[in-house]
């Protein structure tokens, strides 16, 4: 059997931030100072007073705070009141909501009373609150939970799709999955659906296109956003299309017990359903900057987009290149390599993880237990894309932030900030 991708090392996975948040707003930096929370821009300099209980991160201009609540293992507290503040560190909605989540698409999500509603970035009540429960919003829409049916509002809180559905309408550039196992279709927001509800499943719409599971033979295929079927249901398995090729699997058979795909080959197809590269691979990744990790033989390679061989199938694993660097792993050690093979660095940590900025977060002492669990994260550090250590390898994590910034915390849950030059800003602190 062979894992769907499991030499992909994934350095999102260290960023503490969503994309929806990877925005100027992380010019300003949360900290705590003698017990209390606030700002400090990326000088390290304070400029919003630490007063707060907890503060978490700038997200669409504002960063929400709490006054009166205790933390819990350096984690949002549970108990206490959550406003906002902007970044003048005004408190623009003021801390009245025993619950509340970050801005998305200018509202806020907030419990008043037992049912929910939204505010808006000056504190006001855009949304009532007058529903059991909602999600927050996603594609401009949030589902709202009434007599335990669901339906759609938009940020004006006007009804999109009315509570009558016992399964929740999330949407993905303007469609949603519905229905129940085997009997599964595609529906747009006004309620319509543009296929038939015939499949195993769909997975989420992604840049105008949605893969779908037959139920007879769990062959994939996609279809467009009339519902037409653009790539036939005659795979074992569909990836994403990336810079015009997807990675597809001939005849194998996703597992979702193990979350693997058996048997089989790997290709790639284009968008008119041929296959450009033919299937022979044992695993294949989705192309970034021209490039595409392979699996042949039980190693790790690395081809271009006309199939060549760019870098031999000798690795154990091979991570996405990100500005021209990519991590792989050699006899149990991660290192790193650039486009054409170089080691630039030599495998000598037990986890490396890019970034845009060139610099990677890598990892020592890490332990796993007999089921592959982590047991012990070890100590992290950063090297530059030399290899020079320009963060020593002492904290709990670091954690890849915009700009390159990083946070850093220690094993105590004390934690602090450094510049993309490894210069601490602010010392691990409570």
């Amino acid at each position: 059997m062979k894992k769907l991708l499991t030499f992909f090392v994934i350095a999102c996975m260290f960023s503490s931030v969503s994309p929806a948040q990877q925005t100027d707003d992380a010019c300003l930096l949360p900290i705590q100072k003698n017990g209390k929370w606030g700002f400090i821009d990326t000088t390290g300099k304070i400029v919003i007073e630490p007063v707060y209980s907890w503060a978490g991160k700038f997200i669409e201009g504002r960063a929400m705070v709490n006054q009166g609540g205790t933390l819990s293992e350096y984690i949002k507290p549970m108990d206490g009141k959550f406003g906002f503040i902007d970044k003048s560190g005004k408190l623009v909605v003021q801390c009245l909501y025993e619950i509340a989540t970050d801005f998305c698409s200018g509202r806020a999500k907030v419990l008043i009373g037992d049912k929910y509603g939204f505010v808006d970035p000056d504190g006001k009540v855009a949304i009532p609150a007058i529903y059991e429960d909602v999600s927050e919003f996603r594609d401009g829409l949030a589902v709202i939970t009434i007599n335990e049916k669901y339906g759609v509002i938009d940020v004006n809180g006007k009804v999109v799709l009315e509570p009558v559905y016992k399964t929740a309408p999330f949407f993905d550039e303007g469609f949603s999955t519905m229905g129940y196992i085997f009997n599964k279709g595609l529906m747009n927001r006004h309620g319509k659906y543009v296929t038939d509800t015939i499949f195993f499943d769909i997975q989420t719409m992604k840049n105008g296109l949605a893969t779908v599971i037959t139920v007879d033979s769990a062959r994939y295929g996609m279809v467009d956003s009339t519902g037409r079927m653009v790539i036939h249901t005659g795979y074992g398995y569909l990836s994403y299309f990336s810079e015009g090729l997807c990675p597809a699997n001939d005849s194998g058979v996703f597992r979702i017990d193990v979350l693997a795909v058996d048997g089989g080959k790997w290709g790639y197809i284009d968008m008119n359903d041929k296959w450009v590269i033919p299937p022979q691979y044992e695993d294949a990744s989705m192309f970034n900057e021209g490039l595409a990790v392979v699996k042949k033989n039980g190693k790790c390679g690395v081809i271009n987009k006309e199939n060549k061989m760019i870098i031999p199938a000798k690795y154990a694993s091979i991570s996405q290149f990100r500005s021209g660097i990519a991590s792989f792993t050699q006899d149990g050690k991660s290192g790193l390599m650039d486009v054409k093979g170089k080691v630039i660095v030599k495998p000598e940590y037990d986890a490396v993880y890019t970034n845009a900025s060139g610099s990677s977060v890598v990892v020592k002492g890490r332990k796993y237990n007999e089921y592959y669990d982590i047991s012990d994260y070890g100590k992290s550090g950063v090297i530059d894309k030399t290899g020079k250590l320009i963060l020593p390898l002492i904290y709990a994590s670091v954690s890849s932030l915009k700009y390159g910034f990083y946070e850093l915390t220690l094993k105590d849950g004390l934690e602090g900030y450094a510049n993309s030059k490894g210069k601490i800003i602010w010392e691990p602190s409570k």
